[in-house]
């Protein structure tokens, strides 16, 4: 990133984005995930989009190794202490 307005050379980059307003690229898909879960739970049995979503919960309980958004949403549950919201019979 080119450092201008007076910043130094050896400031990190991460540092100088963040006074920019610009976020982590892999912060803003974990914001994005947590919001279609949620709105996923919001909806009713008979939506495609939940039936999609059971048939991936089973595939992550069956294959926890490949990485999705459902892996992807449980690791950030379980590490942030959440995880007994998002499924009691998952462990952490």
């Amino acid at each position: 990133m080119c450092k201008k307005n007076g910043v130094k050379r050896t400031t990190q980059n991460e540092f100088v984005k963040g006074e920019h307003g610009r976020d982590n690229y892999s912060c803003r898909r974990y914001f994005d995930i947590v919001k279609y879960w949620v709105k996923l739970l919001h909806t009713n049995d008979t939506n495609f989009n939940k039936k999609v979503d059971l048939m991936l919960k089973s595939d992550s309980d069956n294959y926890p190794s490949r990485k999705g958004w459902r892996t992807l949403l449980k690791q950030l549950l379980c590490n942030q202490g959440f995880y007994e919201f998002f499924s009691g019979s998952w462990t952490c």
